[in-house]
């Protein structure tokens, strides 16, 4: 095999994000253009320095603690120590304010390096302060996991669509609600629903907060910040569960409508309207024919119509695979400061025959 670059990686979290994130990274290792070194890791703000073997991780962590330099500084004085092109940043979510992950991205940039997440909280609060420090310093800043477990509709946009005026989003983006909703359809008690939805592991927040539209008004936000412009999540209209899902669900007609947490969006001439809703829809919606627990996301446009992605059934191998996707996108536009990579190579003879033609 032909000499790879390394691309040195630093993690902030080690969570079931950061496990999948590496076992992703150790299955396509082969596939692509760059070595991925892990050049550090912190978690719980103990931090372990030194090129780090990916299968010792996933194994167990203890293992590495004797051929590693530990650190116990805080993550910002570990960004600044750490051997690394660029920080995929993993730690939990805060629907307050989106700190301190915000902090962590801030710093990150400030000390050169490149910057992925999968945190929604530092998007939907501080994404404009973010962006702005990244095109600063000439950094890549990316996010394709925030969203739809990893739906790609920011690369969508960024590459396929990039003049696009977005008139506005639709999308389904909650399956804890969406599960809740079919089952009580089906006749199950709210309470059922939910705790079955824990059970299978779909459900792994607060139920409230996913039910009452809280994650659906963060996601609202996202969208809204990096394809329109900002709008605060506080400012996204939330329709409480428990006071709208008895009274619809009762006058719908079983396999002939469904309800779902419905997600819109509009971009209006000095405004952004958004709203977190209980919809009921029928077959002639693109939406019908989606599963309780697939996401979807539909960009209308005002010159190519509407353009929707959907995931199905997606999970934490999903949002692994758009991590990678963005350490990819950044390897070749951020640290080889190449041009889009070619997605169809000729080989050497057809690239002959084609020269030759001209």
């Amino acid at each position: 095999m032909a000499h790879r670059p390394i691309l040195k990686i630093a993690l902030l979290g080690f969570g079931s994000t950061a496990h999948a994130f590496l076992s992703h990274l150790q299955q396509q290792e082969e596939n692509l253009p760059f070595t991925p070194a892990i050049g550090g890791i912190i978690f719980k703000e103990k931090g372990y320095f030194g090129f780090l073997d990916k299968a010792i991780l996933l194994e167990e962590l203890p293992g590495i603690k004797p051929r590693m330099h530990q650190f116990t500084g805080g993550v910002h004085r570990f960004l600044k120590k750490v051997a690394a092109d660029v920080v995929v940043e993993l730690t939990p979510l805060n629907i307050q304010n989106g700190e301190p992950a915000a902090g962590y991205l801030r710093a990150g940039l400030n000390n050169g390096l490149h910057v992925i997440t999968a945190n929604k909280g530092p998007l939907a609060f501080h994404f404009a302060e973010l962006n702005r420090i990244a095109i600063e310093k000439k950094l890549r800043f990316r996010f394709g996991a925030t969203v739809g477990n990893g739906i790609p509709i920011f690369s969508m946009k960024r590459y396929a669509a990039p003049t696009v005026k977005l008139t506005g989003i639709r999308a389904q983006l909650n399956a804890t609600t969406n599960y809740v909703l079919t089952r009580m359809q089906d006749g199950v008690p709210e309470i059922q629903a939910i705790a079955e939805a824990q059970a299978s592991g779909l459900c792994r927040n607060t139920p409230q907060l996913e039910l009452d539209g809280w994650d659906g008004s963060i996601q609202s936000a996202i969208l809204a910040n990096v394809l329109m412009r900002e709008i605060q999540v506080e400012h996204v209209f939330r329709e409480k569960f428990q006071q709208r899902a008895p009274e619809i669900i009762k006058r719908t007609t079983k396999n002939i409508h469904k309800v779902r947490q419905i997600v819109n969006i509009e971009n209006l001439p000095g405004e952004i309207k958004a709203s977190v809703r209980l919809q009921v829809i029928s077959a002639d919606d693109p939406f019908y024919h989606l599963n309780a627990d697939d996401c979807a996301i539909t960009l209308k446009t005002e010159t190519m119509g509407d353009l929707t992605l959907t995931l199905k059934t997606p999970g934490k191998e999903e949002i692994a695979a758009a991590l990678l996707a963005d350490l990819y996108d950044i390897y070749y536009r951020g640290v080889t400061q190449q041009k889009d990579p070619e997605l169809f190579e000729l080989d050497r003879d057809e690239l002959m025959l084609e020269n030759l033609g001209k």
